[in-house]
């Protein structure tokens, strides 16, 4: 009598689910987290994070905020700085950990630097995706990873997640902090 229900659901478009906003109560940040993400507690990935993310068991992302030290005469620390401290830890923490590549990028008119890199976690092969920015004396670290034979996956899931964070005082359109720039019509 049931044989003939399929009770197999196809897999769900991960753009057809809603997006969700996920505002920072202690950085000035919030970011506009793809639907594909479900928020997991932080203190299962890092106590240190703001935000901890999961896409199923397959992805994961985390976003570290800290305050960054001012002294008077010392430049603070430049998303150069964090990625060194950063991969530093990662070197030491993750079996086989490799940077492949780096680059600049902006995040929410921001410059920023991407690592991308591999390592190994429990015997399996890993992809990490880290992304280091500053604003307005807050250092961020965005931290990606996932399985090695999904590498496309990982890195198309964390683009849509980034494109969606944004500063507080910046503008996601153009990146300059709202009022810096009058319009015409502002008379």
């Amino acid at each position: 009598m049931f044989g003939s229900l399929n009770c197999k659901s196809d897999p769900v478009d991960p753009d057809s689910l809603p997006a969700w906003t996920f505002q920072s109560p202690t950085a000035p940040y919030s970011v506009e987290v793809p639907g594909q993400w479900a928020q997991t507690p932080v203190e299962e990935i890092n106590r240190f994070a703001d935000l901890a993310l999961r896409v199923e068991d397959q992805y994961f992302l985390i976003i570290i905020p800290q305050k960054l030290p001012q002294y008077e005469g010392v430049a603070s620390p430049d998303a150069l700085d964090l990625k060194r401290a950063s991969v530093g830890v990662l070197k030491e923490r993750v079996t086989e950990f490799n940077v492949e590549r780096e680059g600049p990028l902006e995040l929410n008119g921001q410059p920023a630097l991407s690592v991308f890199a591999s390592g190994v976690h429990e015997g399996d092969p890993v992809k990490y995706i880290n992304t280091y920015t500053t604003h307005d004396s807050w250092g961020f670290q965005i931290i990606a990873w996932g399985p090695a034979s999904n590498e496309n996956g990982l890195v198309e899931a964390t683009d849509k997640l980034l494109a969606g964070l944004q500063f507080k005082g910046v503008s996601a359109a153009d990146g300059v902090e709202p009022g810096a720039q009058e319009s015409a019509d502002s008379e």
